[in-house]
């Protein structure tokens, strides 16, 4: 699951980068809280996380609204702008069985967040 942070850019501009690095910890610890004791929860550059779900079967889509009902929460605790902040979310299925090469599956799930992306924007 390849995650962005919709209108990051936004925060850094209008309320600095001290405060984008606070909302970015922040968000971290949204989607730590979310995943479960197996998963894996990586910043995989700038304002994106991946999130690793080994097993998860057809729980996936659970996830995913977990994160966006997390995220809903914490943009009404946060009083201090005027927008709020959503989580553009991709994702792709690995299995060890097959053959597919893991980066062609982090790509996929790449393409899939800024798909999504687009209707935030």
């Amino acid at each position: 699951m390849m995650i962005d942070i919709t209108r990051f850019k936004e925060v850094n501009d209008r309320l600095g980068h001290q405060m984008g690095d606070t909302f970015l910890k922040e968000i971290a610890e949204i989607l730590q809280k979310q995943a479960r004791e197996m998963d894996i929860v990586t910043r995989y550059g700038g304002d994106e996380f991946l999130i690793l779900l080994p097993q998860i079967d057809d729980g996936l889509n659970s996830v995913v609204e977990r994160l966006r009902k997390a995220m809903e929460e914490w943009n009404q605790g946060h009083t201090d702008i005027d927008f709020s902040i959503t989580l553009s979310i991709g994702t792709s299925i690995w299995d060890p069985e097959s053959s597919k090469d893991i980066e062609v599956v982090i790509n996929n799930a790449d393409s899939s967040m800024y798909e999504n992306k687009r209707h935030y924007e």
